[in-house]
């Protein structure tokens, strides 16, 4: 009861920052970008929590239960991802909000490769984003209940209800603010649990002798493999909702690059730690299933730590999921509904709208969900998938002879040999990104190759347009 009690009381404190650092005007665009005015001490832990929350802190620990160091290279890969970010698709991404107004990825395709680009970007971002958000309210509760004593049935539904509430009352300021508290929370609970842990086992020489070799070999899951997902987590930062909406929501250019850099520096040593947590578990509490070794490890060490893996699952949770149903949230209101159903669409009406299509995506998400047999699957999946447009924005960005209909056509193969190959259980043990990334490539230089032009209508635009 003790437990339930000291959790209710975190969400509500959670709820009620969010509420409270709402930003103050009332349009759409306070809402969904905050005005871009955000500063560094909002942006930092919007990003650090938003990229690593629910799913990302569950699959490292389970992945390390079971597989060791391998359980960081996700985060290794989002971490470089945000450099080829800073790199390639910033300064563009900048770009378009002070001369056009963008607030979200498929706005920005539309203006760099045409609208029916936009539309299939929307449904690539809501493919992948599904496929993450989709396991939260199943691993979440599976994680808590254990230590809270709650039947996860009724967990299930409580983190549902949460992840709405922090997506709809507050808008991405307010979310950004409740995650200067999660952050906190995450880093003080993991790296508590990591050292109660090493200290009932007698320190890391007691852990390395108590663990196979393979445990410290991040590619112990084959060279391949771990290199797919390095390779897909970094190349679809360029469209991650999360990353991009530092620059749709930031003050200015150079505030929200330090953020981005700052937030990926911490997670990879973060995630280092979860791993561990996970291999702790491992020996400590070997035969458990692999979604709850972190809070059975918890559980094992003493009660302070229950209560600490607990407030950490819930901050991972509600950190993350709420941004990127909002970011959902936008992209719907805006580039569908506003632009195709209801043009004169005024901020009061665009607002309303978002709340309804949260609740009805959040809901459908959660049914559809169920409890994924691979955290890990899922993220790497969504990711390697999410890479293909990636790619392609980058390319066709920086390759003046790419045209609209090379990126639509090498998106589309892409995404559909992607997900078809993830849905299929990785056959032959190829990871999604290679088949996916060949599909895309061969499309795009062929189509490219094609083409008469040698700058193409979408480029002499881009072109244009930085010029203003």
């Amino acid at each position: 009861m003790f437990y339930t009690i000291l959790i209710i009381i975190y969400l509500v404190a959670s709820v009620a920052i969010c509420k409270i650092a709402e930003a103050k005007g009332k349009t759409a665009k306070a809402y969904f970008v905050a005005e871009n005015q955000l500063k560094h001490k909002l942006l930092i832990p919007m990003l650090f929590a938003g990229m690593i929350g629910g799913t990302t802190i569950t699959s490292a620990a389970a992945t390390g239960y079971t597989m060791g160091l391998m359980g960081m290279v996700h985060v290794i890969g989002m971490c470089l991802g945000s450099f080829i970010f800073l790199k390639f698709v910033s300064k563009p991404y900048q770009i378009l909000v002070e001369k056009r107004g963008v607030m979200s990825v498929p706005a920005a395709f539309e203006i760099f490769f045409g609208e029916k680009v936009k539309n299939l970007m929307i449904l690539v971002i809501a493919l992948t984003n599904c496929m993450i958000l989709a396991t939260v309210p199943s691993s979440v509760s599976a994680l808590l209940a254990p230590i809270t004593g709650i039947e996860q049935k009724l967990l299930f539904w409580i983190v549902w209800a949460i992840w709405l509430l922090m997506t709809i009352l507050g808008g991405i300021k307010g979310i950004a603010a409740m995650n200067i508290l999660h952050s906190g929370v995450m880093v003080v609970a993991i790296l508590g649990t990591l050292f109660g842990a090493l200290k009932s086992l007698g320190g890391m020489s007691a852990l390395s002798a108590n663990l196979p070799a393979s445990a410290w070999n991040p590619f112990s899951g084959g060279f391949m493999t771990v290199l797919a997902m390095i390779l897909g987590a970094a190349i679809a930062q360029p469209t991650n909702t999360v990353i991009s909406s530092a620059v749709f929501s930031g003050k200015d250019y150079k505030t929200s690059c330090k953020s981005i850099v700052i937030a990926s520096l911490l997670m990879v040593p973060f995630a280092a730690a979860i791993a561990l947590c996970g291999m702790c578990a491992a020996v400590m509490v070997p035969g458990v299933p692999q979604n709850t070794a972190l809070a059975t490890l918890a559980k094992a060490i003493g009660p302070t730590f229950s209560v600490m893996i607990s407030m950490a699952i819930c901050a991972a949770t509600i950190s993350t999921a709420p941004a990127s149903l909002l970011a959902v949230s936008n992209i719907f209101c805006n580039n569908l509904y506003k632009a195709y159903f209801r043009k004169k669409a005024d901020d009061k009406e665009i607002r309303i709208v978002a709340v309804i299509f949260a609740t009805v995506a959040s809901f459908g998400l959660a049914l559809l969900g169920g409890n994924a047999p691979s955290l890990l699957g899922q993220l790497t999946g969504a990711a390697q998938i999410n890479s293909v447009s990636g790619i392609v924005m980058i390319i066709g960005l920086y390759w003046k002879k790419v045209d609209s209909n090379g990126v639509f056509y090498s998106m589309l193969v892409g995404t559909i040999v992607g997900t078809v190959w993830h849905h299929l259980g990785n056959p032959f043990g190829l990871a999604v990104l290679w088949p996916a990334f060949a599909a895309t490539m061969l499309v795009l230089v062929v189509m490219t190759l094609l083409n008469k032009k040698e700058e193409s209508d979408c480029h002499r635009n881009w072109v244009k347009i930085q010029n203003e």
